[in-house]
């Protein structure tokens, strides 16, 4: 009874460490092929020997895989870590709970096929669910392993779970019944040589813009909002553009929230504003794009404009989490975060948890409960209307298909601002960095990243590092990326592999529900 137990511990663990090693190690997203194995290994086991308690393994499967990947949420506050952690790990163990309950009352083949049907239809309505974080779905952990994964211009991070949960079945069934070799080869092998095909074939188009992404290193917890005053930090930026910015440069990045207390009405009036198109004088052909935390005010109403329009006098109020555009001899544009961090920039069902405002986990640039913009936005060119970039504001780099929408407007290439200070020296700045390198396969765009703390980088439209700073360094990378006017099939189609899943799951609940009423036909005329 004792050597069984630690059996399934250790299959419960070894489950744990594959999915975890993904997002903690660099090339391993090929590890997510064996991941759910041993689960489903242990899940089989307790099904044959007809025993209960299989729950608390898996449960610990999910719960270990979710710390050893997000443990770093603490670093901003214990308890939002907790929240995210147990919040995400319990979703997962519904699901796994829901296969079991269908496979016994089916068969294996139709519960594996539920299985992946349920948790890929799963993870694409996190993407746009009031609760979203859909940092561990399994197509990411492959951001480290791009190479493998250049057909996500097909079908974006969702095609990696769905490749995932095919290799993990496909080798369950080699290894218990000793069947499936070749389909199982072909499985695993084909994707890879499409992929390093592509790879090595794909040729950008060459036409080049020279960019320029600032780094100041401002510490987010004892310098941002307490030792350095604005004027200051606005010092530190412009000093590390005075050194990066030549007449050749283009476009200027800062990070997210890099100025604070922005009015927009009189956005041309902020003092930080004014100093960096002062700046700008000298390259007039430049642009320069900044994040900055504003705030709009609206005409005196009855009732509030917005959702998230607060009470100012007879009036109301938005903050925003915002990106401007600052060129020579143009007013500011601005767009507004619109996906923003649950707990740290906004209280899901604001209407119903009015609580929720005092649970704030704080895993972005700024805190706060922020209004939005109903889409994205792209920014034209000062120098040219037909060149537009898409600034996606920090955690908008998580999510595909709204990444995509960028691209849709007519942007040529990304850029990506950020503040991933907030996490410390952990595994979580760096597979944020990894999950920009996704968007640029799925979109086939050039990426200029601005982290305030690092790492910041210019990466190619393979998802390659053409330039990338080392961690809490104050410093700039300069270089050229090329445009693509070109939309991918995931760019005009989005996540539809996420859509047949649902529609997958639909028709396994009508063929259960006419497999049942068959049996009560049948055990009827008996």
């Amino acid at each position: 009874m004792r050597q069984l137990f630690w059996k399934n511990i250790g299959l419960s663990v070894l489950s744990a460490l594959l999915f975890a090693l993904p997002w903690r190690v660099p090339a391993a997203g090929w590890l997510l092929w064996f991941a759910f194995v041993p689960l489903l290994w242990l899940e089989a086991d307790f099904r044959q020997r007809k025993e209960r308690g299989c729950w608390i393994y898996y449960a610990l499967t999910f719960l270990l895989w979710n710390v050893l990947t997000t443990y770093w949420i603490y670093r901003a506050t214990l308890w939002g870590g907790v929240v995210a952690v147990v919040g995400n790990a319990f979703q997962m163990f519904l699901i796994f709970a829901l296969f079991r309950w269908v496979k016994k009352k089916t068969t294996p083949p139709i519960g594996y096929i539920f299985l992946a049907a349920l948790w890929i239809a799963w993870e694409y309505f996190y993407f746009d669910a009031e609760i979203s974080w859909p940092w561990l779905v399994l197509g990411n952990g492959f951001g480290t392993t791009t190479f493998l994964v250049q057909w996500y211009e097909y079908t974006g991070v969702l095609g990696g779970s769905l490749w995932a949960f095919l290799a993990n079945i496909l080798i369950l069934r080699l290894i218990k019944e000793r069947k499936g070799i070749m389909i199982t080869a072909v499985a695993l092998v084909l994707p890879v040589l499409l992929s390093l095909y592509r790879y090595w074939s794909y040729a950008e188009k060459q036409n080049p813009i020279e960019v320029v992404v600032l780094q100041p290193n401002i510490d987010p917890y004892n310098d941002k909002f307490d030792n350095l005053t604005q004027e200051e930090q606005d010092s530190r930026l412009l000093e590390v553009a005075q050194r990066a910015v030549r007449p050749a440069t283009r476009y200027i990045f800062a990070p997210e929230t890099a100025v604070e207390g922005v009015l927009e009405e009189h956005a041309g009036q902020n003092a930080s504003f004014t100093k960096f198109l002062q700046f700008l004088q000298e390259y007039p052909r430049a642009a320069f794009v900044v994040g900055a935390v504003s705030t709009r005010y609206y005409s005196p109403a009855p009732d509030p404009p917005t959702e998230t329009a607060k009470r100012y006098g007879d009036g109301w109020y938005d903050r925003f989490n915002a990106a401007f555009q600052l060129s020579v001899g143009a007013d500011p544009l601005v767009y507004h975060k619109s996906k923003l961090v649950i707990g740290a920039e906004k209280s899901p069902y604001m209407r119903y948890l009015k609580f929720a405002n005092n649970l704030i986990i704080d895993l972005g640039g700024a805190m706060g409960s922020f209004g939005t913009q109903s889409e994205s936005a792209v920014f034209p060119a000062p120098w040219n209307q037909n060149l537009q970039v898409g600034v996606a504001i920090c955690y908008e780099s998580v999510y595909g298909e709204y990444f995509a929408s960028y691209v849709k407007k007519g942007a040529g290439f990304m850029a990506v601002i950020t503040n991933d200070g907030w996490w410390g020296n952990t595994p979580g700045y760096r597979q944020h960095l990894a999950f920009s390198r996704l968007r640029a396969i799925e979109t086939r765009r050039s990426i200029a990243r601005s982290a305030n703390t690092g790492i910041s980088a210019l990466i190619n439209q393979r998802g390659d590092f053409l330039q990338k700073s080392a961690w809490w360094e104050g410093t700039y990378l300069r270089g050229d990326l090329n445009i693509n006017h070109t939309l991918t099939f995931y760019v005009r189609h989005g996540d539809l592999i996420g859509r047949a899943s649902v529609y997958a799951l639909v028709l396994l609940l009508v063929y259960g529900l006419a497999d049942q009423r068959g049996r009560r036909n049948k055990r009827t005329k008996a």
